[in-house]
């Protein structure tokens, strides 16, 4: 049943996956993000971020390396070096690894609306459910507090404040002299 909820997750998921619309958007928060990052290629690792989030999808990661190479003419190799630098965390996993962040010949799936069989098995293989406890996830979550601890803003996006996953990651000890700041729905 784990294996069909996962698919289940892959297959609503992955249609989201679209790059025609994550770059037509124009007051998207990834542009605005990315504008003020503002560096020469060689410092853009340099800048002070770390991004952790409970979404699967690999948009962020598909919009700085996009956006890497069409505003510094770069390849996509000199942009992988660059992003390794901007810690990005997927608490519950993701939809599997892009073909850049993977040795050539290792499974991957690309940023694409489409898929066939094998690449939502693929995406099912990346993803967490909150109850697994051998997926790493435990892991993810020291990396994610070891950040939190060593951050001097914290900004919470489209974050759901559940009780829950405050608590895995601290929030209450973490945040105690820091600037923390979120959005919120009322």
């Amino acid at each position: 049943m784990l294996n069909i909820g996962k698919l289940a997750l892959a297959a609503m998921l992955i249609p989201k996956e679209n790059e025609e619309n994550l770059f037509t958007y124009q007051k998207s928060w990834l542009r605005v993000l990315y504008n003020n990052m503002s560096a020469s290629f060689e410092e853009f690792g340099k800048n002070a971020l770390s991004i952790i989030t409970y979404n699967y999808d690999r948009s962020v990661e598909h919009f700085f390396v996009t956006s890497l190479q069409n505003s510094y003419g770069r390849n996509i190799n000199d942009c992988r070096a660059v992003l390794k630098a901007i810690p990005i965390i997927h608490l519950h996993g993701s939809l599997g690894p892009l073909p850049w962040q993977v040795e050539s010949g290792k499974l991957n799936r690309p940023y694409h609306f489409m898929y066939n069989n094998d690449l939502l098995d693929e995406a099912r293989q990346h993803i967490k459910i909150i109850h697994e406890n051998t997926d790493g996830r435990d892991e993810d979550f020291k990396r994610a507090n070891t950040l939190l601890n060593n951050a001097e803003q914290i900004v919470f996006l489209g974050f759901g404040y559940n009780p829950i996953n405050l608590e895995r990651l601290q929030i209450n000890a973490i945040s105690k002299g820091k600037h923390v700041i979120g959005t919120c729905v009322v």
